[in-house]
């Protein structure tokens, strides 16, 4: 989270199956700052295109419904800029990252590239299990690895004990 809250555009959280991943996001969804925006992506199945509207539907971002990719990105590149200017902080968690299909790993890259000269204006927390480094890298042209260069955090994580994830829960 400090990585996120000095100005870092993308984190990526791995780890087993049950080992209290999700858990972990949802205590990061409380502890962020008052007047933070977030869009939620639990399964990531999506194409570019679904990708942005999910965004955009989570942030209530209006779009030309008929507009394709580039009106969705538009109307989130507006507001990424208007919450600067206005101090918030807007936040893109995604769940289950693995699945992310190339196209969508292209998208990601690029919307993180939306920000000023000191820091992103789209935080991105991607959160999958460990095969997510090898699985996405072998899937077509765009792989995680060009996606993570922009990377402030890469945690492996260990697990949980089940009284710290009450804890946290």
């Amino acid at each position: 989270m400090a990585g996120l809250n000095e100005g870092g555009g993308l984190a990526l959280l791995t780890g087993e199956v049950g080992t209290g991943k999700t858990t972990t996001l949802r205590a990061l969804l409380e502890r962020l700052p008052e007047g933070s925006d977030v869009a939620l992506i639990l399964n990531p199945t999506l194409d570019a295109t679904g990708l942005l509207e999910a965004i955009c539907d989570d942030l209530s971002v209006s779009y030309e419904r008929d507009g394709g990719l580039k009106s969705r990105y538009d109307a989130l590149y507006q507001r990424l800029i208007d919450n600067h200017a206005s101090g918030r902080l807007t936040v893109l968690l995604i769940d289950e990252a693995q699945h992310l299909a190339p196209e969508v790993l292209e998208q990601l890259r690029l919307l993180t590239n939306i920000e000023t000269y000191s820091q992103k204006l789209l935080r991105v927390i991607l959160i999958g299990q460990p095969d997510c480094n090898s699985f996405c890298a072998s899937r077509g042209s765009v792989s995680l690895p060009s996606v993570l260069r922009r990377a402030i955090t890469c945690c492996r994580w260990p697990g949980m004990k089940w009284q710290t994830i009450s804890t946290i829960a």
